[in-house]
């Protein structure tokens, strides 16, 4: 009908190519990534089809590419500096409590590759209890998901197990899709928090990847300071930072670097920075840990510092 929407039909980044084929060929207009995922839906999608239709020469159809400087850069870092903006009701005065010994802590993106690496040194480094948000059907298809992929990178010992807990949840929705309850309980019980989720695709434009990559990490400070200001690690990207080989950054460096990065999931990643926001910040000791870019296992300066301590967190306004 009029209200099917393209990927809650099974469409994904490799059958955009072909669609937007199709619609040239069907109504004479060339689309973009972007607009196909903000026109989803088939009556969105009509109706801004037919608006491109009437408008064939106007500066949206000429220019294809974000440009790199002027004013149009100045208009997109403020879009994406009030994405960045935290939630008011997160201001947090006290630091979190350092406990002496971390009992229970909540990881996220345990599935993925830096995550299981990163999370089998925590199991062999610690006899911390894990809960570990997962997207599954239940409980049970949730833990299958953490083991195989531990088992894929040949990290997976089965004294792992009875220390974690898979919970059904999901980074884009409210409260992570947990009820009330459940989300208060994790809150109350985690010593720490470790998230390292998100959705990593180089083809998908910023807007598709903002719900996971950006509002998903304010649900998750939502969770930090449900009950009580928690010790939050944020793992992210050093692609924060342009590419180029003449360019150097270093982990002191602001990321308020003037410069339209080069791929929108970069863009998602940097706005989730804990001090990716001039409006709102979140500072704590080392600010984000940022793994560089791997093929090989993971062995790095971040786990053990996850594992010898987790850091504080605040946060204020400016």
């Amino acid at each position: 009908g009029r209200d099917d929407d393209f990927f809650e039909l099974g469409g994904d980044s490799l059958k955009l190519g072909p669609m937007m084929i199709e619609v040239e060929r069907r109504v004479g207009v060339r689309l973009t990534l972007a607009e196909l995922f903000a026109a989803s839906r088939l009556d969105a999608l009509a109706a801004h089809l037919e608006h491109l239709r009437q408008h064939q020469a106007d500066e949206h159809r000429v220019r294809r590419h974000l440009p790199r400087t002027g004013d149009d850069v100045d208009a997109r870092f403020a879009l994406l500096s009030r994405d960045a903006t935290l939630d008011p009701k997160l201001q947090v005065t006290a630091s979190a409590a350092q406990p002496a010994k971390l009992r229970e802590v909540l990881i996220t993106g345990v599935t993925g590759f830096v995550g299981a690496h990163t999370f089998a040194d925590l199991l062999q480094q610690t006899d911390s209890l894990f809960t570990c948000p997962v997207r599954a059907n239940d409980p049970e298809a949730g833990m299958d998901r953490i083991v195989a992929s531990l088992k894929k990178y040949d990290l997976w010992r089965d004294e792992y197990r009875p220390r974690i807990t898979a919970v059904v949840a999901d980074l884009a929705s409210e409260r992570l899709g947990l009820s009330e309850a459940t989300f208060r309980r994790i809150a109350a019980e985690a010593d720490a928090i470790i998230h390292m989720a998100a959705q990593v695709n180089f083809i998908y434009p910023y807007e598709a990847l903002k719900r996971v990559n950006v509002d998903g990490v304010r649900q998750m400070l939502a969770l930090a300071f449900a009950e009580r200001p928690t010790p939050f690690h944020y793992v992210s990207t050093a692609a924060i930072w342009p590419m180029g080989r003449h360019r150097r950054f270093l982990e002191t460096d602001s990321i308020e670097h003037g410069v339209i990065l080069n791929l929108s999931y970069d863009a998602s990643t940097r706005e989730a920075s804990p001090s990716g926001s001039p409006r709102s910040w979140c500072s704590r000791p080392g600010d984000a840990d940022c793994p560089p870019r791997s093929t090989g296992p993971v062995r790095s300066r971040v786990t053990a510092k996850m594992a010898a301590s987790c850091s504080t967190i605040s946060c204020s306004r400016s």
